[in-house]
């Protein structure tokens, strides 16, 4: 059958039947209800028809020559993006079995025979009504399924008991397994325990409040540290809407924004901003403890001369080398680039050129100092 172009103004219904006087009275009956109707005598010859007219609505024939309606239908379910263009088997055989078979291979509904030409127009348009609802039914949720999977947050409604109602947009996340087993059990047996202990702490505190609850949260998965944040919106139900979103990323981009602005990026040692903080923090300390605060400033001698001849990568070297020794020769306690609450760990700063600067704090005199 040759390929034919329809324009869709009227439903195309496509009838598949070896009884030609059959098919013409398909045809009249259709026709002059607004239907365009197509025609194919026998299976083969409708594989190729549904495969090139892709009609609105398909009444096949059971008993065939070559192929019967069963294995057309078959086939049909198996043309991608047509999967779901309803398919009417006609048929004489009345048993169970037959129309049991007919939907077990994928028909939307069956007509016996004879057929009831006056009510055969209005069942075609019921049948392609109940599909078109289906089918915008079938895109929503598959629409709205694309918007939760596109959704970076893990979605759970929970109870005030900390029971799983409900779970949205959940994947593997490292903090629980996707699984319809999960609705119903108890936070505590799903979560690692410090996970669930931090939720149910803000699940509590939410319930309290009747006020949206904003916390954050670490795990560590594989020896990474992650970051979480959590929403808890109560409802008049008792019952929450939690939100868990993974936030590592956002974490690690403020740390690094935050020490690219405090730290010289060649040594990673204090620049001067973080410098001067260490200082306040430093008299302050001392005055508490009626201690001392020394400062040392050095520069290494001829240092242009290593530029000059060697080139500056080599100076660029040299000037980390002197940071990593400076670092040793302060106490132990002390880690470059990190930003010490403990206000008695001496500083090893870079103050730019060949310039360093090391702040040592809780001293008892000048003597401490120099040792």
């Amino acid at each position: 059958m040759e390929s034919i172009l329809l324009e869709r103004d009227h439903p195309v219904v496509l009838i598949v039947d070896d009884d030609v006087t059959l098919r013409i009275l398909v045809r009249e009956t259709l026709e002059q209800s607004g239907f365009v109707v197509e025609e194919a005598t026998d299976g083969v010859e409708a594989i190729s028809a549904f495969r090139s007219v892709r009609p609105d609505i398909v009444l096949l024939d059971v008993m065939m020559p070559r192929m019967d309606g069963f294995v057309v239908c078959t086939e049909f379910r198996k043309f991608q993006g047509n999967e779901h263009i309803p398919v009417v088997m006609m048929t004489s055989l009345d048993d169970t079995e037959s129309i049991d078979r007919a939907y077990e291979v994928g028909a939307t509904d069956f007509i016996t025979k004879p057929v009831n030409w006056g009510i055969l127009p209005h069942r075609i348009r019921y049948i392609l009504r109940a599909s078109k609802a289906f089918n915008d039914l079938r895109k929503s949720e598959a629409k709205n399924q694309a918007l939760l999977e596109a959704i970076p947050d893990m979605l759970f409604q929970i109870s005030k008991d900390g029971t799983l109602l409900e779970i949205k947009g959940l994947r593997e996340n490292h903090v629980v397994v996707p699984s319809d087993e999960l609705l119903g059990k108890k936070v505590y047996d799903v979560m690692p325990s410090t996970v669930a202990k931090v939720i149910m702490k803000h699940l509590n505190r939410a319930f309290e409040a009747k006020e949206i609850e904003i916390f954050e949260y670490q795990h560590w998965v594989d020896g990474d540290k992650k970051f979480f944040e959590g929403r808890l919106v109560v409802s008049k139900e008792e019952k929450a809407l939690a939100i868990i979103r993974d936030i590592t990323e956002h974490k690690k981009a403020e740390e690094r924004a935050f020490f690219l602005a405090y730290h010289d990026t060649l040594t990673q040692l204090p620049n001067r901003h973080l410098l001067k903080d260490r200082m306040r923090q430093a008299l302050t300390y001392a005055e508490r403890q009626h201690l001392l605060v020394a400062i040392l400033f050095l520069d290494l001698d001829n240092f242009k001369r290593i530029n000059d001849t060697l080139g500056h990568n080599i100076g660029d070297l040299l000037l980390q080398g002197v940071g990593d020794r400076l670092v040793k020769c302060v106490r132990r306690s002390d880690t470059v680039a990190r930003v010490s609450t403990d206000a008695s760990e001496p500083t090893v700063a870079r103050l730019g050129g060949d310039e360093f600067t090391v702040l040592l704090n809780g001293i008892l005199n000048i003597q401490n100092a120099a040792t």
